[in-house]
């Protein structure tokens, strides 16, 4: 037996209700400061994100090739954050709240996917090799989602998911009038919508059953993965 729990068994009634609240409040406090390293990882993406969607719409933005790269890459990305929705999905059999929550999520995701590949249809170019970062995604997300990391990969789902609009409102508007994102405006438009009030809530309790440290562990991954992102399209819309 622990030597933490053999001291509660000794220990008085009253005083051992003591103990037993103080270690709640412990586990409670850590839980709350890991929830709050997940939320700081997606506010710093967040603001991040709008300042180089912010020089993507100026004078220097997005050219054609940028775009349709950045646009390639959400498609994919999109794919396999559904297919690790539909393992997480899988954990919570018993929980029908939870395992709907996921499995909305995943559907969103496979129309998000749908929306970037019709614009790159619609824009009529052809996008470069996929780069290094998605091949990273997909490793991750299959060991991950099934195992006990599925909270790594949750934590980088939502990071992405939520990446946008955070604060890059203004930004996206700017972008949608351009003309090379004109002519294939809709994942962008879509991705300018934030979450229904009752869509969040229900991703919340989703998140919420998972441990914070590891929420923001796999959204500091996302987060890295997502900023290369635009940053590559953005360096090959430059050049």
């Amino acid at each position: 037996m622990p030597r933490a729990l053999a001291h509660c068994a000794s220990t008085p009634g009253h005083a051992r209700q003591r103990w037993t609240d103080n270690v709640f409040e412990m586990v409670a406090t850590r839980d709350r400061a890991d929830t709050r390293r997940w939320e700081d990882v997606l506010r710093r993406a967040q603001r991040i994100a709008s300042e180089r969607l912010a020089q993507a719409g100026g004078p220097e933005g997005f050219g054609p090739q940028g775009y349709l790269d950045w646009l390639m890459v959400e498609a994919a990305v999109a794919v396999l954050c559904a297919g690790a929705m539909d393992d997480l999905a899988a954990w919570h059999g018993s929980e029908p709240g939870l395992r709907g929550a996921a499995q909305a999520w995943a559907v969103e995701l496979r129309g998000m996917a749908r929306l970037a590949a019709a614009d790159l249809r619609a824009a009529g170019g052809v996008a470069s090799p996929t780069p290094p970062l998605v091949e990273e995604w997909r490793v991750f997300l299959e060991d991950a989602s099934g195992s006990q990391r599925a909270g790594e990969a949750l934590g980088a789902i939502a990071l992405q998911s939520r990446l946008l609009p955070g604060r890059a409102g203004p930004a996206l508007s700017a972008l949608l009038a351009l003309p090379v994102v004109r002519a294939a405006p809709q994942y962008l438009a879509r991705r300018r919508q934030p979450e229904p009030d009752a869509v969040r809530v229900a991703r919340d309790g989703l998140l919420g059953a998972y441990a914070g440290a590891a929420l923001a562990a796999g959204a500091r991954r996302a987060s890295a993965w997502s900023l290369d992102a635009l940053a590559i399209a953005q360096t090959k819309s430059r050049g």
